[in-house]
C-alpha cells in the first residue's frame, strides 16, 4: 500500500500528513523554493486543498491550475454574494443612498477596518476563506457601504466614490467590481500580514 505523500507548495518539502501539518503550523515560515512561481495566496490554496481527496488525485495529475482557479471563481461569487445581500439589508432598511454619506468610504479609497480587533485580524491569515471572511468583517461597518448592486443577475452597479470634495456615484461593470476588490483586499490583507509578521518576528 502506498504511503501517501503530501508536500509545501512554498519550499518543496515532502513528508508524510503529520510531518507536512507540522511544517504549515511552524511559526517560523520555510524559505520560498527558488523555482516556486506561486503567489502566497495559491500557496495557502494548494496547501490546504491537498488534504481533500478529490484535490489531492488532481494535484497528482498535474491539474494544480483547476483547483486554484475554482477557488479564485468561488471567492469572486462570495464577494458579491455578500455586496449583494448587504445591499439587500440597506433596500429594507431604505438606507442606500443616505448612509452618513459624508462618513461614506470612497470605493477608489482602502475600506475602514478599525473595527477589527487583533484576534480577528490574526485568525484572517490562517484560513482558507481568507478574502471572504474579510469582505464580510468590512461589510459590517456601515461606512464601507460604498457599492450598491441591484441583485445576482445584475451585469452592472454603482459605486460610491470620493475625489477631492466631489461625492458622487458611479457605474462599474461587475467584472470591473470584482477585479478591483480582489485589489483591495489583497492590499489590506498583504498589510495585516506585514504588521503581523514585523509584532511576531516573523522572517
Amino acid at each position: 500500500m502506498n504511503r501517501k505523500i503530501y508536500q509545501c507548495f512554498r519550499c518543496g518539502y515532502e513528508t508524510k500528513k503529520s510531518n507536512i501539518q507540522n511544517h504549515f503550523n511552524r511559526k517560523k515560515k520555510c524559505t520560498r523554493h527558488k523555482d516556486c512561481q506561486y503567489t502566497d495566496e495559491q500557496i495557502k490554496i494548494l496547501n490546504e486543498a491537498q488534504f481533500n481527496k478529490e484535490n489531492y488525485a488532481k494535484i497528482q495529475n498535474g491539474k494544480i491550475a483547476e483547483i486554484i482557479t475554482n477557488n479564485t471563481i468561488e471567492t469572486q461569487n462570495n464577494i458579491t454574494n455578500n455586496i449583494t445581500t448587504q445591499n439587500n439589508i440597506q433596500h429594507q432598511n431604505q438606507n442606500i443612498i443616505n448612509i452618513h454619506i459624508n462618513k461614506l468610504v470612497g470605493f477608489n479609497d482602502d475600506w475602514v477596518i478599525d473595527n477589527l480587533n487583533e484576534n480577528q485580524k490574526s485568525n484572517l491569515l490562517v484560513t482558507k476563506l481568507m478574502y471572504t471572511q474579510l469582505i464580510k468583517m468590512i461589510l459590517e461597518n456601515e461606512f464601507n457601504h460604498n457599492v450598491i448592486i441591484e441583485n445576482e443577475e445584475s451585469t452592472h452597479g454603482l459605486i460610491f466614490k470620493k475625489i477631492n470634495n466631489e461625492k458622487k456615484y458611479e457605474v462599474i461593470s461587475i467584472e470591473t467590481l470584482i477585479d478591483e476588490s480582489m485589489k483591495k483586499l489583497h492590499k489590506q490583507l498583504t498589510s495585516i500580514y506585514d504588521n503581523f509578521s514585523k509584532e511576531n518576528e516573523i522572517i
